[in-house]
């Protein structure tokens, strides 16, 4: 089973002490030469939004969140237990309809502002731009209804900030 390594993970395990960081490393190989041995304590990860989200035990409090689709496996991200499963449940796999590339988004949160009522008094900094162009971009069909409402550059980062 191949197992691929995204580049999501790098900046997670960036914050780990040297320590943790090796042990998330002596998991990927463990992960490489068996990925049905006992001791990842593979599991599906409940109320994900994708169902292919698995967490793998790398120690008692760090978890490695993982994508398994048929014979792929990609490590997305590792982390302490409970701020792994936040990230697997606010997270998903997609792919690009224009590329075929596999894409790690955000979910879109239903409180987010922007996510539902009306377009804004005034166009929206995208206004200009048509929706093929925005998804030429790689923005997510789900975010076109936030981005349309954004008005103004503080807008924008609040909205891809959270």
């Amino acid at each position: 089973m191949p197992v691929a390594i995204a580049d999501s993970l790098f900046p997670a395990v960036r914050h780990f002490d040297p320590a943790d960081a090796q042990r998330v490393w002596a998991f990927l190989d463990k992960l490489r030469e068996n990925p049905a041995h006992p001791g990842l304590s593979l599991e599906r990860i409940e109320r994900a939004v994708d169902r292919r989200f698995w967490a793998g035990r790398i120690t008692q409090g760090l978890r490695a969140v993982l994508y398994r689709d048929g014979a792929t496996t990609i490590v997305l991200y590792a982390g302490q237990h409970d701020p792994a499963y936040h990230w697997a449940r606010t997270h998903r796999i997609e792919r690009d309809g224009l590329t075929g590339e596999l894409q790690i988004l955000p979910v879109v949160p239903k409180d987010m502002p922007g996510a539902s009522g009306p377009l804004p008094p005034r166009p929206g900094i995208f206004a200009g731009h048509d929706d093929a162009y925005l998804l030429s971009l790689g923005l997510p069909l789900e975010w076109l209804p936030v981005m349309r409402k954004v008005a103004t550059d503080d807008e924008l980062l609040q909205a891809i900030v959270e």
